[in-house]
């Protein structure tokens, strides 16, 4: 059996927390299960936003994203909080391997057009493909792979 997870809010703050999901995660690995873990990370993106003096907007609940913003994002998701994420697997012995959704084109995305088309939410995008091959290669080969929920554009 295949088993996606989504971490995200409190668990990734709090590493007492992400640590036993970790556990949980490497025992239903362990029972032969494939575990694909995909996770956010609002709170990291926010505390950096507000180090590195970038302001946020918000529309309707959404993240307002410019360049500036986006490689921000990036940074946090597929550096600092995927990595988080990956190091407790290795330590209990679990191979695990970060990557984020752009990665092998695993998720594929266009721009976001909400109802109001007036509106302009910059780099957020909506996933409309995905290629499983690189997750099942890993999978495939006994790695857990650690997925940062960014994508790639077609664009």
């Amino acid at each position: 059996m295949r088993v996606v997870v989504k971490l995200g809010g409190s668990l990734l703050t709090d590493l007492n927390l992400l640590h036993r999901m970790v556990a949980q995660l490497s025992a239903i690995q362990s029972a032969n299960h494939q575990v694909i873990v995909v996770h956010g990370g609002g709170k990291q993106i926010k505390e950096t936003l507000e180090r590195l003096a970038i302001p946020s907007s918000f529309h309707e609940g959404l993240r307002v994203t410019d360049a500036p913003t986006m490689r921000v994002v990036q940074m946090v998701l597929s550096g600092w909080v995927n990595k988080e994420i990956v190091a407790p697997f290795q330590k209990i012995g679990h191979k695990a391997v970060g990557l984020c959704g752009g990665d092998g084109g695993s998720f594929v995305a266009r721009k976001y057009q909400p109802a109001d088309e007036s509106f302009d939410y910059g780099y957020v995008g909506e996933v409309f493909k995905g290629d499983p091959e690189l997750t099942d290669l890993l999978l495939d080969k006994g790695f857990l792979p650690v997925m940062a929920c960014t994508a790639i554009g077609t664009d």
